[in-house]
């Protein structure tokens, strides 16, 4: 895992994904919420394939470090939000932008009640939605045809 990390931060992505291969069968078979080990691994490997434009992999990849995040008590911490980021991003590229939407629409709710509706996380995450919004093709207001 370590020497993954460091070719990935060296932008040698296809040998990081080589370096992982041997570890990603047992990494993906469903980690245990006590396991963060097992989850930051595939989040690496998911910022791999994100990276290397495998959208649809990274997805995969980084629902299942999301849902393993949700089983740990405590989960509305940084690293879960940052995952939830990610995913939007991950949804966005491949093209699924309802659902990159729906993770957004998500952030704010979090953010607004965390935060306060002005924090500057909070105006981040509505901005993302908006983008995230024209992308499905919504008008201003989220709707099909735009306001009514």
């Amino acid at each position: 895992m370590e020497l993954a990390k460091c070719l990935r931060a060296l932008n040698r992505l296809a040998e990081a994904l080589e370096a992982l291969d041997g570890s990603v069968a047992r990494l993906t078979t469903d980690p245990a919420p006590g396991q963060p080990d097992a989850l930051a691994g595939l989040g690496v490997l998911a910022d791999a394939y994100h990276e290397l434009d495998r959208a649809s992999d990274a997805l995969k990849l980084r629902e299942k470090v999301l849902a393993g995040r949700r089983r740990i008590p405590g989960s509305d911490d940084a690293e879960t939000l940052k995952i939830l980021k990610l995913l939007a991003a991950d949804y966005a590229a491949d093209g699924r932008y309802d659902d990159a939407v729906k993770v957004w629409e998500d952030l704010v709710a979090f953010r607004r009640r965390v935060n306060g509706p002005n924090h500057a996380d909070t105006l981040t995450n509505m901005r993302n939605l908006a983008a995230s919004l024209v992308r499905a093709g919504r008008g201003p207001c989220g709707q099909p045809t735009g306001c009514h």
